[in-house]
């Protein structure tokens, strides 16, 4: 009696790339610079998180924690965005539902993705 094989579709290298990003981020979160340096480098994780974003805006919770355990702004960062005191202290601070702290990176990650 002949075995029966079992043939499966070939997963392609794209779907390999988009799928090693994980939630949430198994190492440390990025700094701004850090970030918006991997965005543009590597276009899979610019899809990633621009989806990611996309959702948290659309009030998904576990979205929105999967980008901040990717991200993470610096202090100085921040300062050196000219963005004043009271507002860098709620940036670094935001989490889960309130989005302010993703829209620092949303223009770089869907124009590095082609979303724009």
């Amino acid at each position: 009696m002949a075995s029966k094989t079992v043939s499966r579709k070939p997963i392609s290298a794209k779907s390999k790339r988009t799928r090693r990003y994980s939630c949430p981020n198994p190492d440390a979160p990025l700094c701004l610079r850090a970030i918006v340096k991997k965005i543009l480098k590597d276009k899979a994780f610019a899809k990633f998180i621009a989806e990611q974003l996309c959702k948290a805006h659309h009030g998904d919770i576990q979205a929105a924690k999967c980008v901040d355990s990717y991200f993470e702004p610096k202090h100085d960062e921040l300062e050196a965005l000219c963005i004043p005191e009271s507002k860098r202290h709620k940036l670094q601070k935001c989490r889960c539902t309130d989005n302010h702290k993703l829209l620092l990176i949303d223009v770089v990650a869907h124009g590095a993705a082609k979303r724009l």
